[in-house]
């Protein structure tokens, strides 16, 4: 791919990687590019794997948006060994390859305008440091929740390799490429196009903005009441749209183009690895649980065995605020929210607010036996991850074939995933640079649900729920739970 880029440096007519929008009045295609990089995302990555993820940059002129995607979609056709890198001599040949054919461009979700240049270099940009601070906490929020995920799937894709012998053959970049995939593919300069009107009878704007089939050239009519089905085949989110079609290949879809939102203070990990040993061990956890009495769960004697912290990335050498850590937590009959309310304690405990001790009175449910209101941490980085079973003899069976499946479809997510994030990390860290006002909200702040006040108030002064025995007592005479006692 970086010897193909080559190929694109200089001024050329770039009709046939872009997208010919003549009817909104584009009809220049002449593009200068003066320059193309391939590089390494995170440079404190020091093994490159199927997991590494890179950032081009191409620095030109008067760039359109669709031609970047164009061209990042050749590219990744050459990157797969499906076109040979001349392809792209023969895309910028127009006078022997007038008419563009058909191919899909990349997916705008890893494209960014990093930098616009201005020949008047004196320009003094004015950057209000509020604004800008409040942009890096929505994108920190982002890259919190983007970081986890995709560390999560990547855990996920390499546990069922493990249980595969199907080695799925698909590249990370083949989820980069819009539209339909075909089973057998044709060379780009041998495709022929077709377009496709997707409509519905009752829109007034299909009939009003799409022509009519007879003024199209090799055209289909597609009333999506009739195939609905087409809808996710082709991903048409809006009608009314015109599609170019051929071999399920498509071209300049209506699509609705995304926004990237998504770190800052770290979490003081020591603190929190030092509090969980007070987990350790049999103890009532009403205080830590949703009490759920009403459902009958009235019981909240739980052991918890271990609890480790390790970073999530064992090839990242540096620590820093956009480590991805992960707790395991080993015990016997855990319930969904335990977890969740441990974990939100120890965020708080990290971040500083709380004592290690907090965990202490929370568990001595004899002073205490009221649950002070608290958030629960969220459920996007919950995975149960393992189940033992007392007969250690169990022959677990796997279907390699539904195995291979899973791991494409988690393969997807974890490509846009990791792209996301390394495209918002870059953000913030640019951002940062600009504003004089450094954020001091820490990323676990977005992983605590409900809405943060002001003024932190310590756990142990909130206002306390009813104890467990009065739930019990309310419910039991509600007739939602059993009366012990009448037994």
């Amino acid at each position: 791919m970086r010897s193909a880029s080559n190929y694109l440096l200089g001024t050329h007519d770039f009709r046939n990687l872009c997208k010919m929008d003549v009817g909104n009045g584009v009809t220049k295609f002449i593009r200068n590019i003066m320059n193309i990089e391939f590089n390494v995302h995170d440079k404190k990555n020091i093994d490159i794997d199927e997991y590494t993820v890179y950032e081009v940059t191409i620095t030109g002129q008067a760039f359109l948006w669709h031609q970047i995607r164009c061209i990042m979609g050749i590219l990744f056709l050459i990157g797969q060994r499906k076109e040979k890198p001349e392809v792209i001599l023969e895309l910028l040949d127009v006078t022997n390859n007038p008419r563009k054919p058909e191919y899909h461009m990349a997916s705008e979700i890893p494209l960014n305008l990093y930098e616009c240049m201005y020949e008047n270099e004196d320009i003094d940009w004015q950057y209000d440091d509020k604004v800008v601070s409040i942009v890096i906490e929505n994108l920190t929020k982002k890259y919190t929740i983007g970081s986890i995920q995709t560390a999560m799937i990547k855990s996920m894709i390499t546990d069922l390799k493990s249980l595969s012998k199907i080695t799925p053959s698909v590249c990370s970049s083949h989820f980069l490429l819009q539209g339909v995939k075909p089973k057998v593919y044709t060379p780009v300069m041998k495709r022929q196009k077709c377009v496709v009107n997707f409509h519905v009878n009752w829109c007034e704007p299909c009939h009003i903005l799409i022509p009519k089939p007879q003024e199209l050239v090799g055209d289909k009519d597609v009333d999506l009441e009739l195939h609905a089905e087409l809808v996710h085949t082709f991903e048409v989110k809006a009608v009314p749209a015109v599609l170019t079609v051929k071999d399920g290949l498509v071209i300049d879809a209506n699509t609705l183009e995304k926004l990237l939102e998504n770190l800052t203070r770290q979490l003081d990990i020591e603190v929190m690895r030092s509090a969980s040993n007070y987990l350790l061990g049999t103890h009532d956890f009403r205080n830590l649980c949703k009490m759920d009495v009403g459902n009958g769960v009235t019981k909240f004697i739980r052991n918890i065995m271990n609890i480790e912290f390790n970073v999530h990335d064992k090839k990242n050498i540096d620590i820093d605020e956009y480590t991805v850590y992960e707790v395991t937590i080993t015990g016997q009959a855990f319930l969904w929210h335990q977890i969740r309310c441990i974990m939100g304690i120890l965020f708080l405990i990290g971040q500083r607010k709380e004592k290690p001790e907090v965990i202490l009175e929370l568990l001595d449910v004899t002073n205490n036996p009221r649950k002070p209101e608290y958030h629960m941490a969220s459920e996007i980085p919950l995975n149960l991850y393992e189940c033992m079973y007392e007969n250690e003899d169990i022959d677990w069976q796997y279907d390699d074939k539904v195995v291979s499946i899973v791991i494409e479809n988690l393969t997807k997510k974890y490509t846009i995933g990791s792209i996301q994030t390394a495209m918002i990390k870059s953000m913030i860290t640019d951002l940062k640079s600009l504003s004089k006002i450094t954020p001091s909200v820490c990323s676990s702040h977005f992983l605590l649900q409900g809405v943060k006040p002001k003024v932190y108030t310590p756990v142990m002064k909130r206002q306390k729920c009813e104890s467990l025995e009065n739930k019990i007592k309310h419910f039991t005479k509600r007739k939602r739970i059993p009366n012990k006692d009448a037994e």
